[in-house]
């Protein structure tokens, strides 16, 4: 698997927008995979590599000291969005204040809708990249009405969408501008990769006893790089400076190819996170 990212030019073909996320669309199906975890690191970074989001994390947040709480607790959150229009309002309020100087000396607000919408890009770079890598090969179509559904999606913060490409086609120059001209080495990123990361710092998973901890470290700390070396976008990864090998690229091929064909023996209570869950019977016992 040389390149895990899905983002890639397809045919010229006219996108329709649908009219409401629901049962039938496919970010409904595959927002709530348990999967999503697999992505929390190079989502993570990703986010962190935004200027703007980099400034809001460290002047804003309580991300240092419980980075683990706050990855596994935000994802699930974001991605609960997409069930219950409540939870799109209260992610979106959260960031009402969220505002400051980068350490460029610029002046960011999360609400912006370049910042918001470049934040989204990156939750819609996970989605896509989840099921293409870790349940099926997305088919151009696929991608294309996962791009659509993605739009509704943001759509539902009530923020501008200037910043939002109209289809598939500008979303893969957008994003490709975005990974190689907008995103950089910041401050958090780098923390991330020096002090994060269980082989170069103390921060512990949540639930996880210390002595326990202290074994595992060696092997969570070479899994966690090696899933963000292989779901990053390679310039993404060139960014950071991060290693990923012929050798990387096999393992993680294999890795890859194990979860798709197991995950569906897994029992149902495994494979959808609990928020999800809770989103989905609440949406469907609103609508009827």
């Amino acid at each position: 698997m040389s390149n895990t990212t899905p983002i890639e030019h397809g045919q010229q073909v006219v996108d329709t927008q649908p009219s409401a996320l629901g049962p039938d669309s496919m970010l409904w199906r595959y927002a709530g995979d348990s999967r999503i975890y697999l992505m929390a690191t190079a989502t993570g970074l990703l986010l962190n590599m935004l200027p703007g989001v980099s400034a809001g994390i460290e002047q804003h947040s309580s991300f240092f000291t419980e980075p683990w709480v706050r990855t596994l607790r935000s994802i699930p959150q974001i991605m609960e969005t997409i069930y219950d229009p409540q939870m799109t309002r209260r992610v979106r309020d959260y960031h009402q204040d969220v505002k400051g100087i980068d350490h460029h000396g610029r002046r960011y607000h999360a609400l912006s809708p370049e910042l918001y919408f470049a934040a989204h890009a990156v939750f819609t770079y996970t989605i896509i990249t989840m099921i293409d890598v870790f349940d099926h090969r997305l088919t151009d179509a696929e991608k294309r009405q996962l791009y659509r559904e993605c739009k509704l999606w943001y759509q539902q913060y009530g923020i501008s969408d200037r910043a939002m490409p109209e289809d598939w086609d500008g979303f893969c120059v957008y994003w490709d501008h975005l990974c190689s001209e907008v995103m950089e080495d910041t401050p958090v990123a780098r923390a991330i990769i020096t002090d994060v990361f269980p082989s170069k710092g103390t921060a512990r998973p949540p639930h996880l006893p210390l002595p326990v901890y202290l074994v595992l470290r060696p092997l969570l700390a070479d899994q966690a790089m090696l899933l963000t070396a292989a779901l990053l976008p390679p310039a993404a990864r060139r960014t950071m400076n991060l290693p990923y090998s012929r050798f990387d690229r096999l393992r993680f091929a294999a890795a890859a190819a194990l979860i798709r064909n197991t995950w569906p023996r897994l029992p149902s209570a495994l494979r959808e996170t609990p928020r999800a869950r809770f989103g989905k019977h609440r949406a469907l016992r609103l609508a009827g």
